[in-house]
């Protein structure tokens, strides 16, 4: 949890930090901006804190003791830097100076507290606090389109489960090697419920990671079995349909570079990968030969497909294309659109390659597989960031 604290007096800012940390807040998450100049210089950043405390009296350069009523630039630059998303709270020795128009901070969401009411205020601080600590509830969130694929997680012996009801969504609290995550299954299968839940779920919360995991249809040359990581995805049911056929218009969505980098990088050391993994699954029926797993371009639409005409159909929209699936555009663009700095990725197992021959043979398979692969490669991007 990240806390801006905006004041320059020194008492004043201790006693903000005591009240903080006694809130559960590390000291080393709370940052103090104590003039004018360094806010304005900040407010790109500012939309990345979880809560803010402002004074409306602050020196317009560091190191100046003169101070001068900056409520107006303040409010600029929180408007300027979505800081509207964020709790604020207005501390001041001067909430009743008839020179701070109170009024404009109000409209804005902001409550106003006057500095000599300590207990009013202490208790505003702890309220607040608790609210911003539910945001980083779960370090990992995963968003699943069928319960089967979400069961796939019980291959992995380490993992502890807890089913329950969030945001009145069907989901699966769980604790695995000292992170908590919540695993949640769609209502329904396909590219909008897949949308509409990834965005209320990072409208609530603020994990590390977002994901997918499960099983798709493959194209080409894939590999029955195979682990696909979603590249990039695009809608191939966008476009015109024209009196002489459609026109496809592919917009796409895509796995940011960071997060690419890391797992192409997991992937090229440890080509034993996904043979450590099937040792779980032996139970299981697994395909004739094991494939490597790739990062790969997929293709969503909101219909399963079972016809090898369909699928060449969308093949001819990319030549690269290897795996097709319901929901990981709907997931994908979400995240691009929400600006959100969580690392996500898209991990799926291909069982049939989309045509008449579609069975379920590999299904507990293929979820599986990429349930504790996506375990895994969500262990690698917690330790790139430590």
């Amino acid at each position: 949890m990240r806390v801006l604290v905006i004041e320059d007096e020194d008492e004043k800012f201790q006693k903000f930090e005591r009240a903080l940390i006694e809130c559960g807040v590390k000291a080393e998450g709370i940052v103090r901006i104590d003039n004018l100049t360094d806010l304005l210089r900040a407010s790109s950043e500012l939309s990345k804190f979880d809560l803010c405390f402002i004074d409306f009296f602050l020196p317009i350069h560091a190191g100046e003791g003169e101070v001068h009523n900056c409520s107006a630039d303040i409010l600029q630059s929180f408007d300027d830097s979505s800081m509207r998303t964020i709790p604020v709270l207005a501390i001041s020795r001067f909430a009743n100076d008839s020179k701070v128009d109170t009024g404009e901070f109000k409209t804005r969401g902001i409550i106003v507290y006057n500095y000599e009411e300590e207990a009013v205020w202490t208790s505003a601080v702890d309220a607040f606090c608790q609210k911003a600590k539910g945001r980083h509830k779960y370090d990992f969130i995963g968003i699943l389109a069928l319960e089967e694929e979400r069961e796939g997680f019980l291959k992995e012996p380490n993992i502890v489960v807890e089913r329950k009801l969030v945001l009145g969504i069907d989901a699966w609290e769980v604790d695995f090697e000292g992170k908590r995550g919540c695993l949640f299954c769609l209502p329904r299968m396909g590219l909008v419920d897949a949308s509409i839940i990834t965005s209320r779920v990072l409208s609530n919360f603020e994990p590390k990671v977002v994901f997918m995991s499960g099983i798709c249809g493959g194209a080409k040359d894939t590999k029955m079995g195979q682990l696909l990581v979603s590249e990039f995805c695009w809608e191939y049911q966008s476009g015109k349909w024209y009196a002489d056929g459609f026109q496809n218009t592919p917009y796409q969505a895509g796995l940011p570079e960071r997060d690419k980098a890391t797992i192409k990088n997991f992937f090229s050391t440890n080509s034993d990968f996904v043979q450590n993994i099937e040792f779980k699954l032996c139970d299981l029926t697994r395909p004739p030969k094991l494939a490597p797993p790739c990062i790969a371009i997929f293709a969503s639409g909101s219909s399963v497909i079972a016809s090898e005409e369909k699928m060449k159909s969308v093949e001819a929209q990319h030549r690269k294309v290897k795996g097709i699936d319901m929901e990981i555009y709907g997931l994908s663009r979400c995240v691009e659109l929400l600006q959100s700095p969580v690392a996500h990725f898209c991990c799926k197992v291909v069982v049939d390659k989309a045509n008449e021959k579609k069975d379920d043979d590999l299904h507990e398979y293929g979820c599986a597989l990429s349930a504790l692969a996506s375990l895994e490669l969500i262990k690698r991007i917690f330790l790139r960031d430590t």
